[in-house]
């Protein structure tokens, strides 16, 4: 009977393994299956300020400095030197879904303080960005739109 327990622990300590694997059948199967998406593109990196002025989707906001994203980032908290300039990811941490766990340690996304939006809200805020007159959506009045830090 006890080596049942162990056989059973075991078996699903390296499934759980094998399912937090990037790019790794199992885990995309189950991305397929509960989450109805074919190809995992990583992590939905949705963005916003606690104001709701600056909504941004990016991968690479921390990891590039000369981005156009981090420099708008840097342009807004210039502009907004009073607000909340944090980031705040929009999507829950989900603990029922297994297949992520790996991605919730290690991406820096998973991180970020949590604020509750909706989705409804979230395009609506997309929308009205990129509907206004500037092309590139800045949030900010256009004379205090600068690259430098």
């Amino acid at each position: 009977m006890k080596k049942r327990k162990i056989t059973w622990t075991i078996v699903i300590i390296i499934f759980l393994i094998f399912s937090n694997i990037p790019n790794f059948i199992l885990r995309d199967l189950f991305i397929l299956f509960f989450e109805g998406k074919f190809i995992e593109t990583g992590t939905d990196t949705c963005y916003i300020t606690k104001d709701r002025k600056f909504p941004t989707q990016s991968f690479t906001i921390w990891k590039d400095y000369n981005s156009s994203n981090y420099r708008y980032y840097a342009a807004y908290r210039k502009a907004y030197p009073q607000a909340d300039t944090a980031l705040y990811r929009i999507h829950p941490i989900r603990l029922y879904r297994f297949w992520r766990w790996g991605e919730y340690i290690v991406h820096p996304y998973w991180h970020q303080p949590y604020i509750e939006m909706s989705y409804k809200e979230w395009d609506k805020i997309m929308m009205q960005m990129w509907d206004s007159k500037d092309k590139y959506g800045t949030p900010f009045p256009k004379d205090t739109l600068s690259f430098e830090n």
